[in-house]
């Protein structure tokens, strides 16, 4: 099993457009997908490479497939 947790702030909230709980709760999918693929990565470097072409493991492309019902 593996547990994976963001949690936001009002005011990011706020700025993406999500004012009420029920916004949020509404575009879960959208939520999710900003978190694990704008804001957080988990990558294997790959020596000569920069950082931003380095590719997703294998677990956190699962990871970012998740979807919220």
């Amino acid at each position: 099993m593996l547990r994976v947790e963001f949690t936001y702030d009002y005011l990011c909230l706020v700025d993406c457009g999500l004012e009420r709980p029920a916004d949020a709760l509404a575009h879960l999918d959208t939520v999710w997908s900003y978190a694990t693929t704008d804001t957080v990565r988990l990558v294997k470097a790959n020596e000569g490479a920069p950082p931003q072409d380095w590719q997703p493991t294998p677990l956190w492309t699962v990871v970012q497939g998740a979807h919220m019902k």
